[in-house]
């Protein structure tokens, strides 16, 4: 009789481990399949953040490119004010720019 309770015993034993293993398969593959779904999804924002550094990266370029562009205006504007300013000195300095005396306006 113990031999039947040992048998009894292990038969039921097989069939718990049985039961555990189903249940440990199917979380197993419950993970798999959330893994899988976390993998898409750091994909996908790897991907985003590509995208959105090479679009920094072209907004950085075009920047570079407009104040290299502002900076020229810039020294050609300076060179042009200080040729003006030239010419007005020079103006002045010929006597072309003196005030005229005060006297009976002028008519054509």
């Amino acid at each position: 009789m113990d031999i039947e309770r040992t048998i009894s015993f292990i038969v039921e034993q097989q069939a718990k481990f049985e039961t555990d293993i189903a249940r440990i398969n199917e979380t197993l593959t419950r993970l798999n399949e959330t893994a899988q779904t976390h993998n898409e999804a750091i994909g996908g924002l790897v991907e985003v953040s590509r995208l959105q550094s090479e679009r920094i990266d072209r907004l950085d370029q075009s920047m570079a490119e407009s104040y290299d562009q502002l900076a020229r205006a810039q020294k050609e504007t300076d060179r042009r004010l200080k040729d003006f300013i030239a010419q007005v000195s020079r103006y002045l300095a010929s006597g072309n720019g003196r005030k005229r005396r005060p006297g009976p306006p002028r008519t054509k």
